[in-house]
């Protein structure tokens, strides 16, 4: 065998053995790769499951505020119903006690008639 080809020889396989050294490295570090985008793909099916509990507990608080909201504006209008029956009663009240004040000047005014007529019986019966 030629000396030359016996060097190209052995510069071919050190050459295949570089590049088979490579190609493990490489082999290896798409291993390592897939390992990642692996947990990666847990990751994100973790994070898409949490958003979606999040959205349903977001479902879940908006449905109880507007309960609570339809509920607080049953209780105002219970409180302005309830404001306007007290400005209905006070007013009721201040008539039925302008109506009792009349009565009562009716009543004095009478007391005071029937006062002057028994004084005038009085009066009538002095003199005779």
């Amino acid at each position: 065998m030629d000396y030359s080809l016996e060097e190209e020889l052995q510069a071919t396989a050190e050459s295949l053995k570089r590049t088979k050294t490579k190609f493990e490295r490489t082999k290896d570090q798409l291993e390592i790769a897939d390992l990642k985008l692996s947990a990666c793909k847990a990751e994100l099916s973790q994070s898409h499951s949490d958003l979606l509990l999040c959205r349903k507990e977001i479902l879940r608080l908006r449905e109880e505020l507007r309960d609570k909201k339809e509920q607080f504006d049953f209780q105002q209008g219970c409180i302005h119903a309830y404001q306007d029956h007290l400005s209905i009663m006070r007013v009721n009240r201040w008539k039925f006690m302008s109506e009792i004040l009349s009565v009562r000047a009716a009543m004095a005014l009478s007391l005071d008639k029937v006062r002057d007529l028994e004084y005038k019986f009085d009066c009538l019966n002095t003199q005779e």
